[in-house]
């Protein structure tokens, strides 16, 4: 669908908005609504992209680099400073290898039944089926 025809849509639902209360919108407070919608949907992607440790690394040294404040470029390059931060504290300590992605935390749960000890209570609720589920808990 062409931009024109969303950003009109949006337009149209943003001036109901404003009907339903009685109130009217100027032109370019439609444009500032709309633009603002852009970027939040578009923070919200920066926001979900995975970097590779190459390019966070490129990232750190181009912030290391820069006549700005980290903030500063870390704001024009779309990059959330804690996310950096992250990204900067594991490099430190670890260097490059710090900045691969980190596979999830282990998959064991502390409170889990052992399959053996499962099996037990099956066999035993098995032979004493007279037993009420809370007498065999």
């Amino acid at each position: 669908m062409p931009i024109g025809r969303n950003a009109h849509a949006g337009t149209l639902i943003i001036r109901a908005f404003f009907d339903q209360f009685g109130k009217t919108i100027s032109e370019a407070t439609i444009c500032c609504l709309l633009v603002h919608k852009v970027e939040q949907d578009y923070q919200d992607v920066i926001d979900s992209i995975v970097y590779p440790a190459s390019e966070k690394l490129e990232i750190i040294q181009l912030v290391e680099e820069s006549h700005l404040s980290a903030r500063l470029t870390l704001a024009k390059l779309g990059i959330p400073w804690t996310t950096f931060y992250r990204w900067y504290d594991r490099y430190l300590q670890r260097g490059e290898a710090g900045l691969q992605d980190q596979s999830p935390k282990s998959k064991h749960v502390w409170n889990r039944v052992p399959d053996e000890v499962k099996r037990r209570v099956v066999d035993f609720a098995l032979r004493e089926t007279e037993l009420s589920p809370r007498e065999l808990a």
